[in-house]
């Protein structure tokens, strides 16, 4: 389920609205709306292209259309697309009512505290309040609103610390509040995020796990223990990378679940020759059945 490209030159809000209307009316039994971000440029020419997020695009597109989700991709925004992009979904008037998710996902440049488009910088934090309850509109305001951003947030490097087995010494970690939000950074704030060539380290990892039957947070968990793994081999990186989640989410999430479901339909043959199934899932079973002259078709449908 995508609708792909990049804003042509009609306003970037109207262009949006048009689409999520075009995949609301078009598929209004998905789990959620997925928008997937993809800018290779940074707003600084000393910024080198990060020619693998564009394969983070495809793992991800491929993963939450697999969970069911709608998704729109965008690619090298300018930072004016991408308020309007935001802007447009948070106040979108007409998801259908089995949207119960909004996912965004942005690999890229990064600054502390701000997303890279090609031409400025998008503070991430006005981005998180466009989806707070009392800014978006009212019909997803009580649902959670999921974001997995890939970017670097500051210019340090994280040097590895080797520490004997047992060490039970956890930072303590003070977040700020944000109403049924989760927020998944590939790094802690101020440190670099590192990609290989088949695309982000986090990001292709969390592609993987996101289809796993866990709820959110421990695959998040599972994919830094992942990760942590990985980096014991100095070889992939001499840094580090620890990634960082903030979440006020007020329910258990498990989108592999979440994207399994069961409906039935019943549909008439006029005739015991001619079967007509109304069922528009993609994937189901009749069962036939004749009462009274009449074959009546019922449908088991996953979709």
């Amino acid at each position: 389920i995508c609708l792909t490209g990049i804003f042509p030159v009609q306003p970037p809000r109207r262009m949006a609205s048009a689409e999520l209307q075009t995949l609301c009316r078009t598929y209004p039994r998905a789990k959620g709306l997925c928008v997937i971000i993809a800018n290779s440029r940074g707003n600084l020419s000393k910024m080198p292209l990060l020619e693998g997020v564009k394969t983070d695009l495809v793992n991800m597109k491929r993963t939450f259309e697999t969970l069911k989700f709608a998704v729109m991709t965008r690619e090298d925004c300018s930072a004016t697309q991408m308020v309007s992009l935001f802007h447009c979904v948070a106040l979108f008037s007409e998801y259908p009512p089995s949207y119960r998710r909004i996912a965004v996902v942005f690999a890229g440049h990064g600054e502390e505290g701000a997303l890279c488009a090609h031409d400025g910088t998008v503070p991430i934090d006005e981005i998180f309040d466009q989806f707070q309850p009392g800014n978006c509109h009212h019909s997803i305001g009580g649902i959670p609103k999921l974001f997995f951003i890939d970017s670097c947030r500051g210019k340090q490097k994280m040097e590895p610390v080797v520490v004997e087995r047992g060490a039970t010494a956890v930072p303590s970690k003070v977040v700020s509040p944000r109403g049924n939000i989760l927020v998944a950074y590939s790094t802690l704030e101020g440190y670099k995020a590192h990609e290989a060539e088949e695309g982000g380290i986090w990001a292709t990892e969390l592609s993987k796990q996101l289809l796993h039957d866990k709820s959110l947070p421990d695959i998040i968990v599972s994919v830094n223990q992942t990760l942590m793994v990985k980096f014991q081999n100095s070889a992939l990186s001499p840094y580090l990378q620890q990634p960082e989640c903030n979440l006020t989410i007020n329910e258990c999430i498990n989108l592999l679940k979440e994207s399994r479901g069961v409906c039935t339909c019943v549909c008439m043959s006029l005739c015991m020759r001619v079967y007509v199934c109304m069922c528009m899932c993609m994937v189901y079973t009749c069962v036939y059945v004749y009462v009274y002259g009449v074959y009546l078709c019922v449908c088991v449908c996953v979709w």
